[in-house]
């Protein structure tokens, strides 16, 4: 239905209540099966690609690929069920966030800014946000001058990261020693794609009050063209089905911008592995265009399926300098390092407040309107 006509089907009914919800993201087919309502299963099934879009951007086949995307996939989905049925802000898609005095919302970002500006110089990165989260609430944000703004769906995944590794529940005694790193690429705001390398440390501060760092990481204009990359090819993969040139120029054309945008975006880059990849993939692409404008000239089906055969290796390099330009393992690992040192200036800021934030962890009025952006 979706290759021929355009018209994908998004569930079918079933004997009993039954109904079967689809949703396709970046070529994959994702299938949620049940008999709650149908609100609940399209937020549901919405969720489900939201998260793994945070964890894998494009390339959804790191979920097979990686162990442990997929098992913290799991986590997350099980986290996000929890609060749904629990978190009158998660099921309203909000973030909540605390009311509280002057003097603590002073003293809060007073001692963020204080471990953002340290822990800058020891990290070599000045893209920064900082973030204090009162068990599923939020409480406070300092960014630094150059990190771009966070979506409040940014939030509401952090939240999320939180509640999996189970850092903010009342099982955890004062474990100030153990931290949490993610490597994510969050949404960012609507002017920049979906695909934001970040680094994520989580660091509880006590039983009910956890600190996250992000740290953006990458080269955005990268991040940008290569995103933009994956989404007009797989266009050019369910438009070529069809055989119709017309439908079949436009999507062609998007994907030559792209591309040439990702060569521009790439020249500058002295990473040897990085460079190695970005010239094997420009010699892909400049082989498929001429198959593709050979077959917009003279309509040779030859050409076309040469074209798609290419693309397949073109995929593979798009996946390659994905992971080479948007997981960095080292940066993970450096900057964990300083993460217990910076937190010790947010804890020691926030201890002569820590019984009041324990109790507003509990009792809270104030729901912020904040909607959750798919």
């Amino acid at each position: 239905m979706n290759c021929q006509f355009g018209n994908s089907y998004t569930s079918i009914q079933c004997e009993d209540d039954l109904t079967i919800y689809f949703d396709e993201y970046m070529g994959y087919l994702f299938v949620a099966i049940g008999n709650e309502s149908s609100a609940h299963m399209k937020r549901y099934i919405n969720t489900c690609v939201t998260i793994i879009r945070y964890l894998c951007g494009p390339d959804v086949y790191q979920l097979k690929a990686k162990e442990e995307k997929s098992k913290l996939a799991s986590r997350l989905i099980d986290s996000w069920i929890h609060l749904n049925s629990n978190d009158q802000a998660v099921f309203v898609e909000a973030v909540e966030q605390l009311v509280v005095n002057a003097d603590l919302s002073s003293a809060t970002i007073k001692a963020l800014r204080e471990s953002v500006d340290k822990l800058a110089p020891q990290i070599e990165c000045n893209k920064i946000h900082a973030l204090v989260l009162i068990q599923n609430r939020f409480l406070s944000l300092y960014s630094s001058q150059n990190a771009k703004e966070l979506s409040s769906a940014d939030i509401l995944f952090s939240i999320l990261l939180c509640q999996s590794t189970n850092l903010n529940q009342s099982d955890i005694q004062k474990t100030s020693n153990q931290i949490t790193s993610h490597q994510i690429l969050l949404a960012g705001p609507d002017r920049y794609p979906k695909c934001l390398p970040h680094v994520v440390h989580i660091i509880p501060l006590s039983e009910s009050v956890s600190l996250l760092y992000l740290l953006e990481i990458g080269n955005p204009a990268v991040a940008a063209s290569l995103y933009e990359n994956f989404c007009h090819l797989h266009t050019m993969q369910l438009v070529q089905i069809q055989r119709d040139k017309e439908t079949l120029r436009p999507a062609f054309e998007n994907l030559d911008l792209a591309t040439r945008r990702l060569n521009d975006s790439l020249k500058k880059n002295k990473n040897t592995a990085i460079e190695n990849s970005h010239k094997q993939l420009m010699k892909k692409w400049e082989v498929i265009r001429k198959k593709y404008q050979e077959y917009l000239k003279n309509t040779s089906d030859e050409a076309l399926l040469r074209a798609e055969t290419l693309a397949l290796g073109f995929l593979e390099n798009l996946k390659e300098l994905l992971g080479l330009t948007a997981v960095d393992g080292s940066v993970l690992k450096y900057s964990s390092k300083y993460m217990k040192e910076a937190a010790k200036i947010v804890k020691e800021k926030l201890s002569v407040f820590e019984e009041f934030l324990k109790a507003k962890s509990i009792k809270n009025f104030s729901l912020g309107s904040y909607p959750f952006e798919q």
